[in-house]
This record gives C-alpha cells, structure tokens and sequence, in this order.
C-alpha cells in the first residue's frame, strides 16, 4: 500500500490549465512512503438535476453557473494529519465530492511563511507549489478548476518558520458542467460561434489577448477584458459587467488564453494561464459596468494586451465582440451594420444594440467588450435574445461614454482609473505586454546528484539587459545570462530591461522516477519477419548518468542496459533504471505474439509474351484471405444523452476504436429521437407532452481520433416533421441520398465525405457531436456506432525471406523477366495478425508452348523469328520452331519436326505447328 502511495505521487501531472505557481512536483513525492494514511472529507453532493432546471428557468443576466459552493470550515488545525518529514512537517488531507466533474476552492485565509509550499492535486492535475508570492493584501485565494471528484491538500512547512501559516479553506465548489470538454465540437456554445482563431477574426488577434474568462463566487463564469489607461503603466484593470459581480472579486480567478490555436476545436482541453485575486475600483448598474484591478501584475509570459477605448457617442457602422460563451473557449462574433441607441429594461438611450452578422452571445459572453471599426472597446455586454439559430440576432451592451463619468464618483465611473492624469482623452489605444522574449535552456525540471558537474543555466542575452539569478527566492548570482547550479532548487532569473522585467524558472530535482516504456513498430512481435520489424521498446524520456537494465518476464536479459530494446520474442517487459544510488523499475509492458494471417494459394502461371509492353497478360493476384476479419466497430449504448437549445444532459457519446487496419471506408450508425416538449434533461424518463417535434433542428457530426470533424447531417437543411419516434440512421459515402426530405431510418450520404479520415489512424476515441437549436423539444441519442473497413495487405517479394519488397497490393504484373521460371514470393497480412508465411508465385516463360495459329508468308523472302526483347533474321528455306510460320519457298515446302503442311489455294502451303495448348 505504501509503495502504491508513493507511485501515485510521482505520476503526477501539472496541470497545464495552472495559475501563477511554482510548478513543482508535491513534496511528498521526493520523501520516502509516508507511513500514516491521509483522512478524507466528503462534502454532500449537490442536487445537479434540480441546478439544471434552475439554470434554464432562470433568464436574467448572471454568470454561467457550472459548479454548486459548499461552505466548509477546513484548516490544519482541525483536519488532515501532520507528519514529521526532513526539514520540515508535512500536511495532508483528502477531500472528495462524489461525481464532481472539477473541483476548486476559496481560502478566507490563506498566508504562508517563507520556505512553505502548498499544492492541490490528484492523478489528472496537479496545483502547486503556491508559496508566500501567492499571499494577498487581504488574506485571501481562491484556485482555478481541476479535473475529477477527489483531491489531496497538502502544505509543506519548513522549521523554524518566522510564523504560522493561516489556511483557512471555507468554499468547496462542485463542477456539475464539465468546462474541459467544452472546447470539443463548439462546446456547450451553439455551433454558429467562431473561434477567435478563425480566420474572420484575423485582424483582431491584438484585442483577442485581452480577452480573459473570469470565474466569480467561485462557481460562474462571466467575461471580462484587459483595458488601457492614459499613463499606460499597464495597470491589470479588467473590465466587466456590473451583474457579474457578487461582493467577492478578492477571490475571482482570471483565464488568460483559453481558446483554440486554430479555427478548428481540439480534440482536448487548450492550456491556458490564470492569476488570482482582485481589488474592486468602480461599478455601476445604470450601464452595467464593473471594474477590477488583478492583485498582480500580468506576467510578461501571458502575452496579455491592454485594449484601447473610445468615449464617441456615435455608433460605429461595423465591429465586433470577443467573448467566452458558456464557459467555452474564446469566440469571436461581428456587426456590420451600425450601432444603435437602446434601452434596458424600461431604461432610455443607455446601451449600444448590436445586429449579429457572424457569431453570437451566450451566458457566460456578459461582461465582454463590445469593440468600434477602430478597434477600441466601446460598451461591455449587459444581455440580449441572440442565440445560434434564434430569430432576433441582437445584444445590448452598456455605453463606455456614459460609464466614464458614471455616477459621479470614483467609484462609480471610470474616468479616475481610466485616466488618472486627468488628460480628458477621449479616445485611447492598445498597448502590448511586456515584449521581452527570452528563454531558459534547460527549460524542464532536470535531474540532479550530489555527484554529478554543475548544470550550466543559460538565459537568453539581451542587449542593455541585467540578470539576477535566485534559488529558492534568495539571490545567488550576478547580471550574467548563465549561472552554474550545483544543489537541488528552484533556480529563477529575472531580467529586466528599461521598460519592464521578465523571471523565468526551472528546479533540480533529486531523483525519483517513473521510467515509462513507450514501442516503436506496436507491441506485436512476428516470428516470420526480419528483425528490423520487430518492435523497439525504448523510455518515454532518457537520463544522463543512469543504467539500465532489461527485463523480460522478470529476468534480466543479458547486455540489454542501453535506453531502447529490440524485440526478439514476446513476453513481458521492463526496465530497471538506477541513478543518484537509487533504482526504479517501469511498470512492465506486454508484447504478444499473435497467430498469422492465413496463407494464400500458390500461384502457377506461364506465358509466352510476344511484346515488348507489359500487358495484364502478366498479372497475378493474391488470395484475399482475411475475409471479415477486415470490419472493426464499437458500439455506445447508454447512457441516453439529451440535446435542448444547445444545452447537453451529459457527455457526447464517445467509443474506442482499436486494432483496425488501413481505412478504406466508414459507417456510422445513430440511434435518436426528438422529444416533444420537456428539456434536455428529460431524455432520461418518460416523458409524454403536447406540440410537435421540429426535426429540422437536429444536427450530427462525429469527430475522428485526430480531432477531425466531418458533419453527416446539418439542421435546416430538410423539412420538419412531426414523426417522433426512434430513427436509426445510417452515414456512408456509398450512399447517394443525403437527408433532405426528413430524417428516417436508412442509410445516407453524410453532409462531407467520411473519405476525408481515410488517411489517418482510425484507432482511438471516436465522438459524437449532435445538435438541437430549439428549445422545448430535446434531442436524445441513445445509440452510435463507428463501424471501420480495413484493406487487407498484400505484400510481394524478391526473395524467400521477407527481403526486396517489389510491390504492395493485390495484383502485381511484373515489369521484366526472364525466358524460363520467374518465382515472387507473397504475403498477406490483416490488421490483428502477424504476416502469413511466404508463399511462392511462379511465373513461366514459355514461348514454345504458345497458341496455334495461322499465318502466312508467300514468296522468297526472308523470316524472323521473334522473341520478347528481339527480332531475328533467318534465313530462307527455314523454319523456327518458336514460329508457326506459313511459307513458299520457291515450288518446295521445307518443314522442321513439329509442323505439318497441307495445300490452300493459289499453290500456297500452310505449315502448322503442333502446340502444346
């Protein structure tokens, strides 16, 4: 148990999604097990189905609620377990909250000595450390989200600390969306958004790295933007809606980059930045507005930008928003006709309307900036009707003029903050981050012995630059660009030049590995091929200065002690990897030996070519042996999965493809129905109410292993219908119907080629994205099926042992040969096996066992005689028994053994030879 404690701990990933940290592996996992094991707190879980329901009654502008708070009172003094490790005590708590899609967590008290560290983490993410640079003027914290139910806390406190830490933890917030699955398939968005990274929004990429999701109370989101000031001191103001705003923003958590890199969505959750913590300057609800200013400032690293604004009260005639819709990655959305006056809520001339042209708004997008044709930020989002689909494409947004002198205090407009000189601009431009750009080499954690030389860090030279090196917070070198490290550490270089600074950071690390095998070739080892075909195995990542040791089936094997492997046979692999004193063994990996593919017929062919072009006359063809065993599917059943006005019950359905060979073709099988009345939550029961399902509605589009997305079926792309009952509907490109009249049972032409996927690995995670963009009548899929068809392969070969390849496929016709016995060797191969043995192909040249035929020469004249490559000259009076020649020759007929002759007309002979066929 204690070995398994201490494996756990050094798998552990950081997460990439990390806010402002030390990135360190826990402290725990560099000490020897642990020899107590770690309490658990279980908070209650929510009623997710009854927030559900609330969310979608609820239609006043708020932040998107994706997680339920849960007040507790945790601090070290009356929960976890203290241990007394080296340097120092260690302590430790686990924390769960059953079915919790994420976690994160708000500190009323969080204040930590110099040398702490505090981390957060479970097998998916790891949060940490978090030392004294994350202490807040006014004792609070609060982290952003990790991934799954379960979680441990644990604080490390050096001796002698100069005082105690003050961990309070009050807030425990269940994730009941998932928000790292919404960057798949638009996400929970409607699928008429943009990726900011699209390329419509090409123009706006300096205004896009403003853009920051923010997570406020802890359990919503809204959006907010990076704005300018008239000293442009890039003071971290962002702005906001007032209606996000709940009295708590020391603990809102800012997401810097959460977006796509590109047009498409990825297959997973994008990296982004976050910084914690938050000073309210200004608010006020006539225009909805809310200022704050980050507690730090943006690192130069985040490569943030600072929007500029305009005070016009003139509406511009083209622009856009840029905004996080439902907690989705950044999207991007247009107008291109003018801005007008608007009203809310019985309010007169207080807001800008924007006519949508591209994109839209979701919950989630209020508090995003509202940008004019220049480019500078006009109004933030107060709400609006517009959805994907809808039919009033519109949104209000609260004017930036009327908030600049707001309600005539400081903290009530923006004009104190915005413009503290007093310059009275009335319009203002971006500004960019700190634009130092340097690296660190190395730039990950190295591993590091007391025996081993100094590592040599080096920072990027910058002219007029300096340089102040630091391990563990305390200054150790000079203004150089490199610093020799001799001693585990956290090693930082700030670097600073007249406009601004920048830090950079890496650890050594004392030893303690988890060495992982990863193969080359697959892990199935054939007995009938050469050993270059076999798998290497070889380590995820090699050491310098380690040994290593193979093992097979738990023997060592002899002069196995490189990084990599060859396979020669099957069985169970591991390696054992010995550094700094100490050995670490890799979890072993298996290698099977499956049966070979069946072995094709022999081939005899012989032929006599008369040509010196190659003709099908030549070709052979292999047996096409696998038969069947070519298909390979998988099928998702449960549980049904509901879809209601962009809005998803659960998870798409997803299934894992494996073993499949090279794709030649791809059938998807869906199984839905359209509900009439209810939401999508209620696919789950028995649900019986009044009115139609609109079929046109509905949507589908799967999503390859490799993040591909290919739709097979387009809403409003075919008529509605008030047929709701259970349709299985079937996409190939076979098929030559698309839907179009209404969807039914059968087999259709998806919406774009599935063909598009033939050329990459069908092995993986396969997804299902379906639609529904009305509200009221859900869709709910309760089966989807991919189904893969592999070509089988077919190898031919010089030689009788798996040498000179000569063509792959299922017919060769040979390009030269020779007069006499020609012999190929095949081979087939399905996916799930190893290559048949070879089997010999023979090719016989035989141009004296030909067809007999008729022909005639009539006078003295010379013969030829003709064979594959050449044309000879006889001489008269002969004849060659290569030919069947007829001929006169002078009044006399001459014929060699094998031919007879008998008359024709005008005195002419014909002479046949007797063939063999």
């Amino acid at each position: 148990m204690l070995k398994k404690l201490l494996t756990t701990f050094l798998m552990l990933p950081i997460l990439s999604f990390g806010q402002l940290q030390d990135k360190q592996v826990p402290t725990s996992s560099s000490l020897q097990a642990i020899s107590k094991s770690i309490p658990i707190i279980s908070i209650k879980k929510p009623n997710v189905d009854s927030l559900e329901k609330a969310e979608t009654k609820n239609s006043d502008p708020r932040p998107w609620k994706f997680g339920e708070i849960a007040k507790v009172n945790i601090l070290p003094e009356n929960s976890g377990i203290w241990t007394k490790v080296a340097k120092g005590n260690l302590w430790q708590l686990n924390i769960e909250s059953a079915d919790a899609l994420t976690l994160n967590f708000i500190f009323n008290k969080f204040r930590l000595p110099a040398g702490g560290k505090f981390f957060i983490y479970n097998r998916l993410d790891t949060l940490g450390a978090f030392t004294d640079k994350n202490n807040q003027k006014d004792g609070k914290f609060a982290t952003t989200l990790l991934r799954g139910s379960k979680v441990t806390l644990e604080y490390f406190e050096p001796e002698e600390p100069e005082f105690k830490a003050e961990i309070v933890l009050s807030e425990v917030i269940h994730g009941f969306r998932d928000v790292f699955k919404m960057a798949k398939a638009f996400g929970s968005s409607g699928s008429c958004h943009n990726n900011a990274n699209c390329a419509v929004g090409s123009d706006w990429v300096d205004q896009k790295k403003a853009v920051v999701m923010l997570v406020v109370g802890g359990s919503g989101f809204c959006t907010g933007t990076v704005i300018n000031n008239t000293a442009q001191n890039r003071k971290p103001y962002v702005l906001t809606a007032n209606h996000c705003y709940s009295g708590d923003e020391a603990t809102w958590v800012f997401w810097f980059n959460w977006e796509s890199a590109t047009c498409t969505n990825p297959s997973s959750s994008p990296s982004f930045s976050s910084l914690s913590g938050s000073v309210l300057k200004a608010r006020n609800s006539t225009t909805d507005f809310c200022l704050v200013e980050i507690n730090s400032a943006v690192p130069s690293t985040y490569n943030s930008y600072y929007v500029g604004w305009s005070r016009s009260s003139t509406g511009s005639p083209t622009g856009a928003a840029i905004h996080h819709p439902r907690g989705d990655i950044k999207k991007i959305s247009f107008y291109n006709s003018p801005l007008t006056y608007d009203g809310w809520a019985g309010s007169s001339n207080d807001h800008w309307r924007a006519n949508w042209s591209s994109g839209v708004t979701d919950p989630g997008s209020s508090g995003s900036a509202l940008f004019d044709s220049n480019k500078r930020l006009v109004g933030q989002l107060h709400g609006g009707p517009s959805v994907c689909g809808g039919s009033s494409l519109y949104d209000q947004y609260g004017m930036f003029h009327l908030s600049w002198d707001g309600g005539g205090t400081a903290t009530t407009r923006l004009k104190d903050w915005l413009d503290p000189s007093n310059t009275n601009a009335t319009t203002m431009d971006g500004t960019a981050s700190c634009s130092i750009v340097a690296t660190l080499s190395p730039a990950s954690s190295q591993l590091f012995c007391s025996t081993d030389p100094p590592i040599v860090l080096t920072a990027t030279t910058i002219a007029g630059a300096t340089y102040q090196w630091k391990r563990n917070g305390v200054n150790v070198g000079t203004s150089s660009p490199t610093y020799s490290a001799s001693s585990i550490g956290l090693y930082e270089v700030v670097i600073t030049t007249a406009t601004c600074a920048t830090t950079l950071s890496v650890s050594l690390v004392t030893p303690n590995l988890t060495p992982v095998i990863v193969s080359t070739g697959g892990l199935k080892y054939c007995t009938n091929v050469p050993a270059n075909s076999n798998p290497i195995l070889r380590l995820s990542q090699a050491y310098s200065s380690a040994t290593y040791q193979w093992k097979w089936n738990g023997y060592n094997l002899p002069s196995a002690t490189a990084d990599t492997l060859l396979i020669t046979t099957a069985g169970n692999y591991s390696v054992v990897v010995s550094k700094c004193g100490a050995a670490f063994t890799s979890p072993a990996i298996t290698v099977s030996a499956p049966p070979k593919s069946p072995v094709s017929a022999i081939i005899n062919k012989t032929v006599c070519p008369f040509t010196t072009t190659p003709t099908p006359n030549y070709s052979m063809e292999n047996m096409d042996l696998c038969g069947s065993g070519a298909v390979v599917n998988a099928n998702y059943t449960s549980p049904m999965v509901g879809y209601d006005n962009g809005i998803i019950s659960g998870v798409n359905p997803s299934v894992t493809i494996v073993n499949a060979g090279p794709t030649t073709s791809i059938k998807i099988k869906i199984v839905w129905q359209k509900k009439a009345g209810g939401t999508s939550s209620s696919c789950g029961t028995a649900h019986v109410a009044g009115g139609d399902p609109f079929n046109e509605e509905v949507s589908f589009r799967v999503q390859a292993p490799n993040g591909t997305i290919v739709p097979l079926m387009l809403s409003s792309t075919y008529t509605s219908t008030t047929f709701g009952g259970t349709v299985t509907t079937y996409f190939t490109d076979s098929s030559s119907t698309l839907v179009s009249g209404y969807p039914v049972s059968g087999t259709f032409k998806p919406f774009s080629p599935l063909s598009a996927l033939n050329s990459s690995s069908a092995n993986g995670v396969w997804t299902l994205l379906p639609n529904d963009n009305g509200s009221g009548d859900p869709l709910c899929v309760s089966g989807f099926e991919v189904i893969i068809y592999s070509e089988n392969k077919f190898k031919w070969y010089a030689q009788n042992n798996f040498s000179n390849l000569i063509h792959t496929g299922k017919i060769y016709t040979p390009i030269s040969f020779n007069e006499g016995l020609n012999t190929y060797y095949t081979s087939t191969e399905c996916s799930v096996f190893c290559p048949s043995d070879l089997t010999p192909a023979n090719l016989t040249v035989d141009c004296n066992c030909a067809n007999s035929s008729s022909l005639s020469v009539i006078g003295d004249i010379g013969l030829t005689k003709q064979t594959q490559t050449t044309i000879e000259t006889l001489s008269p009076n002969t004849i060659s028994t290569m030919n069947k020649v007829n001929y006169k020759a002078g009044n006399a007929v001459i014929l060699n053994p094998g031919f007879t002759a008998s008359p024709v007309a005008n005195g002419v002979f014909s002479a046949t030879i007797e063939g063999c066929n």
